[in-house]
């Protein structure tokens, strides 16, 4: 059983309920999630774009997540599943399966990611391992930490000899689409070490945030993909940054539309940096500026 005690800086107030609280209740809320679910039953599956999946798993979190998030803080929610609409200056942020196609794939490596955002900025977020039944969360001012088998450790960026870089396929595509600068990018990271892509951006930015990680870029990745593991990585001592091209913005409240609205900037890549001087790079490289590829 994890002994939750609230940290200095976490007892900040939205709608009248401590973040240390809403943080608690959130591990409360994941502890036993995947119980009771099959995970090799895979139905109601069906593509919502190109390689973009839902299945049955996604809709009956999205219930349950929607169900106990209102009983924990009543606002709006932002689902990546259902409700895609701009909710107000307080709302909850909600990816109920990320890593879809990894689960319709049998490959075991997908969670839920939630956070809550007040005036454009993450205030709680936790996101689960759905496999592992590992839950990382984060509050403003608090910290990081990981609880597994009821036992609580704070996380820090502080990397461990690592020289792994996490890299999603749409960046890998752009970067090898696109121009010199972009071609640039990838061969320093390539010299940097060894790629990896887990699949799922949520539960990458957690290995970020353990310090398995330097760094993770990704040119795909949506609100809900985010909200919750930028916060993790930030409180561990690590950095979060997006440029937003705004003539290729979609209207998506999910995209760089939305996301330029919560005041975040970089080159459409998410990066989460654990070593300052890799960032200085990769600002430099990316401050000369190269056009978005195919997607």
């Amino acid at each position: 059983m994890v002994v939750w005690s609230c940290l200095q800086g976490s007892r900040e107030l939205i709608r009248g309920k401590e973040l240390c609280t809403i943080q608690r209740d959130l591990h409360r809320l994941f502890d036993g999630l995947g119980d009771n679910m099959n995970f090799d039953n895979v139905t109601g599956v069906f593509e919502k774009s190109k390689n973009d999946f839902v299945s049955h798993l996604d809709l009956d979190l999205e219930r349950r997540l929607k169900n106990e998030l209102a009983l924990i803080l009543d606002v709006p929610i932002l689902s990546e599943e259902s409700n895609q609409e701009p909710v107000g200056d307080v709302f909850w942020v909600v990816d109920p399966l990320d890593g879809t196609n990894n689960f319709v794939n049998g490959l075991p490596c997908f969670g839920s990611s939630v956070a809550l955002i007040q005036d454009g900025i993450s205030q709680v977020g936790a996101v689960h391992n759905l496999v592992s039944a590992t839950t990382y969360s984060a509050a403003v001012g608090a910290g990081a930490r990981k609880c597994l088998k009821g036992s609580a450790y704070d996380l820090s960026c502080e990397t461990k000899n690592t020289r792994l870089v996490g890299a999603s396929t749409g960046f890998i595509r752009w970067a090898l689409s696109n121009s010199e600068t972009s071609s640039l990018l990838l061969q320093t990271l390539l010299n940097a070490g060894s790629l990896r892509n887990f699949g799922s951006q949520a539960l990458q930015g957690c290995i970020i945030a353990e310090g398995a990680l330097v760094a993770s870029f990704s040119r795909e990745s949506k609100l809900w993909d985010d909200a919750a593991a930028r916060l993790i990585v930030q409180e561990a001592g690590g950095s979060w940054s997006q440029n937003i091209e705004t003539e290729q913005n979609s209207g998506d409240p999910g995209d760089g539309a939305h996301l330029a609205e919560l005041g975040t900037s970089f080159f459409g890549a998410t990066f989460f940096d654990c070593h300052p001087e890799i960032k200085v790079l990769i600002d430099k490289l990316l401050s000369k500026g190269s056009r978005k590829g195919p997607d």
